[in-house]
């Protein structure tokens, strides 16, 4: 997936849900070998995000880009040329009311429509990155 999304080579590459860092350790691996710069940027709301990354390979530059934020209710104002995700699959179920209703809002707000409320977390997700 990484490799098919960096074929063109551009300079910037982002995982909007970073967990361990898979899809950076690859991105690097990649740009390394077919001799490219690559600026990696990510962001996740876990706060152990970077430690367990930081243990999985990926050194301090590597995660000089990576922002504790919601991607989803905080979208990144700058758009990249290059993302690869693997989005939260968190059931609907399992999201608080208040967090259903500003999720659906967002959707509302954004695409003009209204989401199912049976709608994981990943819709939304996804909704972000298609625009």
């Amino acid at each position: 997936m990484v490799a098919y999304a960096l074929q063109d080579n551009p300079k910037q590459m982002l995982d909007p849900a970073l967990g361990e860092g898979v899809f950076f350790r690859a991105a690097k691996q990649f740009a390394k070998s077919h001799r490219f710069n690559l600026s990696l940027f990510g962001r996740d709301v876990d706060p152990e995000v970077l430690l367990r990354a930081n243990h999985s390979g990926l050194n301090k530059d590597d995660l000089q880009h990576v922002e504790l934020r919601d991607f989803v209710l905080d979208p990144p104002a700058q758009m990249f040329p290059s993302i690869v995700a693997n989005p939260p699959y968190i059931r609907h179920h399992r999201l608080a009311p208040s967090q259903k209703s500003e999720l659906r809002a967002f959707a509302r707000e954004t695409i003009g429509h209204n989401i199912d409320g049976r709608a994981g977390f990943h819709v939304y997700f996804l909704i972000i990155v298609v625009l």
